[in-house]
């Protein structure tokens, strides 16, 4: 209901504010040269707004856990579980192949499936 009475209000304001006839409504393009956008006056730091900077202290933390995820992904050793996941399919799975077949004969699915077309 107050949210009815304030949209209500808010048509009323944009009726009552109809551009008076004293006043000239220009259709000319805007000149870009004498833009707020134009490159004499636009800087980077105002693109956003000073609002939206965030403080070194809250920048700093997430960034540090960022860099050290990424360390400690690249340089830690290999565990059982690497191991595991560069299993293929068939080698964790013997028995989707028929049984006269060596499942750690293919590489990959797409081998596989390339050797059977082949027959």
């Amino acid at each position: 209901l107050n949210r009815c009475i304030c949209l209500g209000q808010q048509i009323e304001q944009c009726a009552s504010k109809r551009p008076s006839e004293d006043n000239e409504i220009n259709n000319e393009p805007i000149k870009f040269s004498t833009s707020k956008a134009s490159h004499r006056t636009w800087k980077v730091d105002r693109a956003m707004g000073s609002q939206f900077e965030r403080p070194w202290w809250k920048v700093l933390p997430i960034s540090l856990f960022g860099t050290a995820l990424l360390l400690w992904c690249a340089l830690r050793d290999e565990t059982d579980t690497d191991a595991q996941l560069d299993k293929t399919l068939f080698e964790h799975l013997p028995d989707l192949l028929p049984n006269e077949e060596d499942p750690t004969k293919y590489a990959s699915l797409a081998s596989y499936r390339e050797r059977e077309r082949e027959n």
